[in-house]
């Protein structure tokens, strides 16, 4: 979803009230979630881009505001409190991760996916190409990894077809995993679409966050 980080995008999510992002075309990130289905266009341009819409607003990101803070603050102090030297990268990179995770999708979130997710993302460009995707080898075992931890932690979900929250969520995490789960796509495909919210969301915050 890096299309967040277009002037147009940007002009409709905080000027134009209708919210009403431009469809786009869905074949870069579906190949960072390995998705197959031919229901992802629908799903990501009908379903996923107005509930990202609704919480990339001031009162959506005011929710998680204080959660976000709690962790962040969490994952500081055990990094301070960690011996083992860190580069700068990885300090800000990982500070992130864990905030946004755990405050969107809970305390339950499997944050070990992180170096792995880390290697799909230093490959999106190769993974996005189908010219230079063939080459990617660590990065397509990584992005399975990933996208099997992902299918795990989404089983509440999965097992009700999208019709209950999870506690311990937070509302803009169990609305995005409620029209995941209640998609036509397969459970696999799901996790794919999860990994892929999960790269346009994280990308757009830590590359102006480390440069």
């Amino acid at each position: 979803f890096i299309f967040l980080s277009a002037p147009e995008a940007i002009d409709v999510l905080y000027r134009d009230r209708s919210r009403a992002l431009i469809p786009i075309r869905p074949e870069g990130p579906s190949h960072l979630g390995d998705i197959e289905s031919v229901d992802f266009s629908t799903l990501l341009n009908d379903i996923l881009i107005p509930i990202i819409a609704r919480g990339s607003t001031s009162r959506g990101l005011q929710m998680l505001t204080p959660v976000f803070n709690r962790n962040l603050l969490t994952v500081l102090q055990r990094m301070h409190a960690n011996d083992h030297p860190l580069s700068l990268k990885y300090f800000v990179s990982f500070s992130l991760f864990y905030s946004m995770m755990t405050s969107v999708f809970g305390a339950s979130f499997p944050l070990d996916v992180y170096d792995d997710f880390i290697v799909v993302d230093n490959y999106a460009y190769h993974l996005i190409s189908p010219l230079l995707s063939v080459f990617a080898f660590t990065a397509h075992r990584a992005k399975t990894r990933v996208r099997k931890r992902l299918l795990t932690f989404m089983d509440p979900w999965i097992k009700t077809h999208g019709k209950s929250d999870v506690d311990g969520v937070s509302a803009h995490g169990n609305e995005v995993l409620r029209a995941l789960a209640s998609s036509t796509m397969s459970p696999l495909d799901q996790a794919g679409a999860l990994q892929t919210y999960m790269w346009g969301a994280f990308t757009n915050v830590s590359g102006n966050a480390f440069w």
